[in-house]
């Protein structure tokens, strides 16, 4: 059977006919689009986890010598604990630890115990003027037993 409706404006009979509609519209809509944002969220939260992952297997931390000082530079990620450990178990006469280039880490669980084990070691820790370390790299800084910087280095904090 028709339904015949008497309407004053075009406007009118769009809000009508969704109105009569969004009971029938609603059964699949609403379960449709919370499969849809479910199935999206679980895209997102699979392709952090990707890239979390295959960025730890790639080494992201650099280590260089000039005496007693080190020089260390990138991200610090899962191995870099276990690339310090190599680094002084080949020469213990390492005393400074020289950050240049620290924007962060990958993996805050190894920049905690990196930082245990650079105080336990007694190293000292050193800025350059070019030097900038943010985020965990401060951090890292500050697990130092002692620490100097030269002008123009760059400390970035984040709340």
């Amino acid at each position: 059977m028709m339904k015949t409706l008497w309407v004053k404006s075009p406007r009118a009979a769009v809000f009508n006919c969704l109105r009569d509609d969004w009971h029938a519209l609603s059964r699949f809509a609403c379960p449709m689009l919370f499969s849809f944002a479910i199935l999206s969220l679980i895209n997102v939260v699979g392709c952090i986890w990707i890239a979390f992952v295959s960025l730890n297997l790639v080494e992201t931390t650099e280590f260089r010598f000039e005496g007693s000082k080190l020089y260390m530079r990138g991200e610090i990620y899962a191995k870099t604990l276990e690339q310090l450990e190599d680094i002084y178990a080949w020469d213990p006469g390492i005393s400074t630890l020289v950050e240049t280039d620290i924007p962060g880490l990958l993996d805050g669980d190894t920049m905690i115990e990196f930082g245990y084990r650079i105080r336990e070691l007694g190293l000292n820790m050193h800025l350059t003027p070019d030097s900038e370390i943010n985020s965990g790299g401060v951090d890292l800084f500050l697990a130092g037993a002692r620490w100097t910087m030269e002008p123009g280095a760059h400390i970035g904090v984040h709340a």
